[in-house]
Parts: structure tokens; C-alpha cells; sequence
């Protein structure tokens, strides 16, 4: 959201119908996709990933606040996320 709000050049609004909008996560893109820039993070920023289909998810948050790489749970059988199921199946994402 960051980046289309930074591409349509709007700016994230503090309310809606006198209702407190919550500020986003994240950093605008566009220097990325226009090639003025290759990172837009610096390793101070906390960085983290979560995707999910269902049965699996997989996650990953970035040091300090995690280990940096990818762990994956399967929700249904393990929905407090104890076991990391790449460890265990010896593999990396």
C-alpha cells in the first residue's frame, strides 16, 4: 500500500469519517521499481514475511527480532507453531 499510495501520490489519511485510519507497515517501493535505488530497507528495519495456504505457513522475521530465515508449520496440526517443520525435514526456503 506504501508503494501506490507513493506511485498515485496520495498521502495515507489520518482519519475516515472522523474515524482514527491506522498507519501502515512498510516503505514504498519506488525507487526499487524505477531503478533509483536497490534496497529500500536498511538492517535496522525490522523486515518480516508470513505466507499461508491453508494447512502450512510459512514465516520469517528478519533479525533482531528473529533468526532471519524461513520456518514452516503446518496450522491445523500445530496451530501454536511449535514445530518447525523445515528443521525437522532438514530443508531451507
Amino acid at each position: 500500500m506504501p508503494t501506490l499510495l507513493d506511485i498515485a501520490g496520495v498521502a495515507h489519511p489520518e482519519q475516515h469519517q472522523s474515524h482514527q485510519v491506522e498507519w501502515m507497515r512498510g516503505k514504498s517501493l519506488r525507487g526499487v521499481l524505477s531503478r533509483a535505488t536497490q534496497t529500500i530497507y536498511s538492517d535496522e528495519d525490522f523486515v518480516e514475511g508470513e505466507m499461508d495456504n491453508g494447512k502450512y505457513k510459512a514465516v520469517s522475521i528478519a533479525p533482531l527480532y528473529g533468526k532471519g530465515d524461513w520456518q514452516l508449520y503446518n496450522v491445523i496440526d500445530d496451530s501454536g507453531e511449535t514445530q518447525d517443520l523445515a528443521k525437522a525435514q532438514n530443508r531451507q526456503f
